[in-house]
């Protein structure tokens, strides 16, 4: 019974002994460190030129560890995103951690003074300023290999359909790629347009507020508002309803390369949706007055040529510091009636050139679910918390130890 007895103390001693020597290691070890986490971080304010608020249309743009990311554009408030859910704002989603966690930005290609510290999964309020926007005159030129566009070189002729890349002879010997808004803009000059009108600024519809202007000749220009009751002058109008095949392919092919809806592969000249273009339009009011101020128009296309009308989209010609050039940008766009042979639809507009309504395939349930699993910006990462540690012999092995002496302790006596 003594030699029993004595054997149970000694295993109790030992396990003693093991426990608090877990406990020493456990609080002097503490957590374990491990690697940051990537993931996206996102932001939106607001940008202030000489301390008033920036025009619409001023591009801002980061840079995270060598990457730029946007743009994203001002509206007529100077603001940039928002922070509701469904608002657009400035996506910084590095592939991994990166090693420099300075965030830098810039208003039209400029760097300005305020930076932030990366920090994953977070959306963020941030104010911009600069003394005086950047002249666009005194820009660098254009990154030859931006997006296919090229300096240095005379290009001539127009897109070739199906492969989607530029035709014509180019006087060097590297492949032009997909084909640029001045190249559509090029073709359109041989292209015969179907109505060209000039019309005065009158309002022709006094019941809402702004000024209506609705072009008595065309089929697809149907109305220009302007938020402003002071504009004058008039505005000049060129439509293709009947875009020419040549045409239609290197709109198709210049879209899909250039917005950010759709995925375009520039060594194969696929894109991931098809985009199909129903009409073109060249706006152009005469004065500066006009022409700076923001507006709605109203463009109708046939709805014989439409699939899904809920898929029609404007894209208008905008000149991007980023890319250094002129570029589509996709405009927020309203199915507005649908009457007969004709589908009308709407958008915002804060400046005028060329506009395009488009028709760019939806997404398939493939894609859609593999957004749906992708983390969403704002989110938390995976297992719901945000610490950059692990414990390593830490609370919960403190907890257990001082449990099990309990239970031994107890049953000792």
């Amino acid at each position: 019974m003594n030699h029993t007895t004595s054997q149970l103390g000694q295993i109790r001693g030992s396990l003693i002994a093991f426990i608090s020597l877990g406990l020493v290691a456990g609080l002097l070890i503490g957590p374990l460190p491990v690697a940051a986490q990537a993931g996206p971080t996102d932001y939106y304010g607001s940008v202030a030129v000489n301390g008033n608020p920036a025009p619409a249309g001023v591009e801002v743009t980061a840079e995270l560890d060598g990457k730029t990311y946007g743009p994203i554009e001002t509206d007529a408030d100077g603001n940039f995103g928002g922070s509701a859910a469904s608002d657009e704002r400035l996506v910084i989603n590095p592939e991994t951690a990166p090693d420099d966690k300075l965030i830098t930005f810039y208003i039209n290609g400029q760097q300005v003074d305020q930076t932030d510290t990366w920090e994953p999964f977070g959306t963020n309020k941030i104010e911009l300023s600069i003394d005086e926007l950047p002249d666009e005159s005194t820009e660098p030129e254009s990154d030859p290999e931006d997006n296919g566009s090229q300096t240095g070189g005379e290009q001539t002729g127009g897109g070739q359909g199906g492969g989607g890349q530029a035709g014509g002879t180019n006087t060097e010997s590297e492949p032009s790629g997909p084909p640029t808004v001045a190249d559509v803009k090029d073709t359109l000059q041989l292209a015969e347009a179907t109505a060209e009108t000039e019309v005065e600024i009158e309002d022709t519809n006094t019941e809402d507020g702004g000024v209506t202007v609705s072009p008595d000749e065309g089929e697809t220009v149907q109305s220009i508002t302007f938020e402003s009751e002071s504009v004058s002058g008039s505005v000049e109008t060129k439509e293709y309803s009947d875009v020419p095949d040549r045409v239609s392919e290197e709109v198709s092919t210049s879209v899909a390369d250039e917005i950010d809806s759709v995925e375009y592969d520039s060594t194969s000249g696929t894109a991931d949706r098809d985009v199909n273009v129903h009409a073109i339009a060249d706006i152009s009011p005469t004065t500066d007055e006009a022409e700076e101020t923001a507006a709605t128009v109203e463009l109708t296309v046939d709805a014989t040529t439409v699939d899904d009308p809920d898929q029609l989209t404007i894209v208008k010609e905008h000149y991007s510091f980023t890319a250094q050039t002129e570029r589509w940008k996709e405009l927020e766009t309203t199915v507005t009636a649908r009457e007969g042979n004709e589908i009308t639809v709407e958008a915002p507009v804060d400046e005028f050139s060329l506009f395009a309504v488009t028709e760019i395939e939806a997404q398939t349930d493939t894609e859609e679910q593999a957004t749906n699993d992708g983390v969403e910006s704002g989110d938390d990462p995976p297992g719901g918390g945000t610490d950059s540690s692990i414990p390593g012999f830490g609370i919960g092995v403190v907890l257990t130890a001082i449990l099990t002496v309990s239970v031994l302790l107890a049953r000792r006596g």
